[in-house]
């Protein structure tokens, strides 16, 4: 998560996922181990709490390409709404990013290398 935060990600965009919670809540604080976070941003955003996700078999879903097993879509779902709902709608990419290349357009040219004396 601290690489995020040196990549630039703001705080308030970051959702720490935890796999395999125990099905009880009591039972978390107990066996929660400390995760790194990131510094609040100078705007004092900062993370979201973690969502724990409850040990489920995923493999077979992915593999057969069905829905994933319940409660965990629901889960991650409204961890991606609150998030957007708290830090708003990403803005427009900037120019530096990557462009789609469409097909029967120009991808560009070399320039030609200047010879060295």
């Amino acid at each position: 998560m601290l690489a995020l935060c040196d990549f630039g990600v703001p705080p308030s965009r970051i959702v720490p996922v935890l796999n395999l919670a125990p099905r009880h809540p009591r039972a978390g604080p107990s066996w929660r181990p400390p995760f790194p976070t990131c510094p609040p941003a100078p705007s004092g955003e900062s993370m979201a709490a973690p969502v724990f996700l409850p040990s489920r078999r995923v493999e077979r879903a992915l593999r057969d390409a069905v829905q994933l097993p319940a409660p965990l879509a629901p889960l991650l779902a409204r961890a991606f709404r609150a998030t957007v709902q708290r830090a708003g709608p990403a803005g427009a990419r900037s120019a530096s990013e990557p462009l789609t290349v469409v097909l029967g357009s120009s991808l560009g040219s070399w320039t030609p290398v200047e010879a060295t004396p």
